[in-house]
């Protein structure tokens, strides 16, 4: 809108590069239209489209065709991979084909799927093989001396690293997680309500969270943001909607309605939603309510998790100072950057790793359960072709046959379609 600020920038630049073109959302790729304007010509793309994992965040092919029509490129297409073994451009073009081009002078490396009977046995395989790699200490394939830091566990979310997580700490390993894991965005109905719903709590002119809470509730947006009373009037709304466990998001709003803001009953306000999940009967549930079932219970653990967090380090007792140290990054982990890396395929986007395990891919995680459509299960191929071509040298896959769910019961698992044609080792039980 002020034609005089894209001016100042068009005098001082000459030549604008995109990278990680294949993520740009639309406000992303109109802002480098009107930061070009007609004086910047020399307009760079970079881009993967088997990279774009970001269409929750609105990303689309713009780099592909509307660039294309706005700016007239040249098109080049590189294809040779330079950071990759042999074994593991092997396996990315399985899932990819003919996406990549091995380099004549690569290392013949290594990539290997192993199943497991369940998350114990499977936390335990990648622990011995921590060790294993650093008993070896050297291999002509890794540069300088085998070390945690040139190792990285790749999961689809945070969740499947909870029982490695106890078995890094049962075996004095280090471990860090990758920056920004702690404070993730929530990823089930439940975790979003209950963050977008405190937000608008605290201030109920916050019609930015406030628009995405209707989005996500399918509710109509109010004609003035500044009503005390939006979230009992949604409740109801919501509980003669067909949203995912209707129920529970009905009686949620309502808990967050009643919070006291300067002295919440966090400890209470958690046992309360917990009981209320669990008060769903799993074999009335269809898989996906199930999945949803699940990762309600964990985000909720996480959520009461950050409140002790909070409450130990005395960093206040109200509501708003909760929310301010979570947006503030104070309640992440105190560690980075010492020992083993655990990352999600979002956050190890555009790193890379000598070594890489992935973890927990398992069908219903990798893909996850909610990718049913065309697009979606594109995406999340997309995904796994980022997650494996991470790895530089060395490439473990792991899966478990069987998942402890957060109300008790094993549910068994077959492995991510994305690997199911490839072969794999003996099955690991104990």
């Amino acid at each position: 809108e002020h034609s005089n600020i894209a001016r100042t920038y068009q005098v001082m630049y000459k030549h604008v590069c995109v990278d990680e073109a294949q993520d740009l959302n639309k406000a992303q790729y109109e802002l480098i239209k009107v930061f070009c304007g007609d004086k910047i010509k020399s307009v760079l793309m970079v881009g993967d489209p088997n990279q774009m994992i970001y269409g929750f965040n609105g990303s689309k092919d713009y780099f592909e065709k509307d660039f294309v029509d706005d700016f007239l490129p040249q098109s080049f297409t590189l294809k040779e991979n330079y950071r990759s073994t042999k074994a593991v451009i092997d396996l990315a073009n399985k899932i990819k084909p003919n996406s990549q081009i091995k380099h004549k002078m690569a290392f013949p490396g290594c990539a290997k799927i192993q199943p497991c009977i369940d998350e114990e046995v499977e936390a335990n395989w990648i622990i011995l093989g921590l060790k294993s790699l650093l008993d070896a200490k050297e291999h002509n394939e890794i540069e300088g001396q085998i070390t945690l830091s040139k190792m990285v566990v790749i999961g689809r979310n945070k969740f499947v690293f909870n029982k490695l997580e106890e078995k890094l700490i049962e075996n004095d390993i280090p471990y860090y997680f990758n920056k920004g894991e702690r404070q993730a965005e929530p990823e089930s109905l439940f975790g979003k309500i209950l963050d977008y719903a405190i937000r608008l709590k605290l201030n109920p002119k916050d019609w930015i969270d406030g628009k995405r809470l209707c989005s996500i509730l399918k509710v109509k947006q109010p004609k003035q943001w500044n009503e005390n009373n939006l979230l009992e009037k949604w409740s109801n709304s919501v509980r003669a909607s067909n949203l995912p466990l209707t129920e529970i998001q009905y009686y949620l709003l309502q808990e967050i309605n009643s919070l006291n803001q300067e002295e919440p009953n966090i400890r209470k306000f958690c046992k309360k939603l917990e009981d209320k999940l669990k008060e769903y009967k799993t074999e009335n549930l269809n898989e996906p309510e199930q999945n949803e079932l699940a990762l309600s219970l964990q985000e909720l653990a996480i959520f009461l998790k950050r409140w002790t967090s909070f409450k130990g380090k005395g960093l206040g007792s109200t509501l708003k100072a909760f929310r301010n140290a979570m947006t503030l990054g104070k309640l992440d982990t105190d560690i980075q950057g010492q020992g083993v890396t655990l990352s999600t395929v979002h956050t190890m986007k555009g790193l890379e790793k000598d070594i890489v395990f992935l973890i927990g891919m398992c069908d219903g995680v990798f893909p996850d359960y909610r990718a049913t459509s065309p697009k979606d299960l594109n995406e999340e191929q997309n995904n796994a072709f980022v997650a494996v071509t991470r790895a530089r040298r060395w490439l473990y896959i792991s899966y478990p046959q069987n998942r402890m769910m957060p109300w008790g019961n094993n549910k068994y698992h077959i492995i991510s379609r994305f690997f199911s044609t490839l072969p794999t080792s003996p099955l690991i039980n104990n």
